[in-house]
């Protein structure tokens, strides 16, 4: 089973909680300096969104974390990442998102590729179930093994 990180190495208090009243925010933003990887994961999506790069990690055949609002990104789309390495530096903060599979009530929709996946409140983020080995050949070959 993978090991789970802090996103952030500081004890500060959230900026801003996830939101479904009101003003809506589909995220959990954090005073941050340098991000890292929730658990060990693919690198689906690196892009940049409003002058600030998004870093897209799937943890699992069902889970992924958005980080947003980074200044800039150490990690590359396809890039398998280990839990606690940095993904980035953050531009004063991060924002997160949780998304998975199943919709679960939610309205917010994230496409990623042909999949559909739903916005959930980052404070609820189960224990994921480990992704299958990522054997990576070359740049557009990429094999699934399901580990050994």
């Amino acid at each position: 089973m993978s090991k789970f990180y802090n996103i952030t190495l500081n004890n500060k208090p959230i900026l801003k909680d996830w939101s479904v009243s009101g003003n809506v925010h589909t995220g959990v933003d954090l005073s941050s300096e340098n991000v890292y990887s929730y658990s060990d994961g693919v690198v689906l999506v690196v892009g940049k969104e409003d002058n600030h790069y998004c870093v897209t990690i799937q943890y699992d055949v069902f889970n992924l974390l958005r980080y947003n609002h980074l200044a800039s990104v150490d990690v590359g789309a396809g890039q398998v990442v280990q839990g606690g390495s940095i993904i980035g530096k953050a531009d004063g903060f991060v924002h997160f998102e949780w998304a998975t599979r199943e919709q679960n009530n939610s309205k917010w929709a994230v496409r990623i590729g042909c999949q559909t996946y739903w916005k959930q409140n980052p404070n609820d983020i189960p224990v994921p179930t480990p992704i299958p080995e990522v054997v990576i050949t070359t740049a557009t070959d990429v094999e699934l093994s399901h580990g050994k």
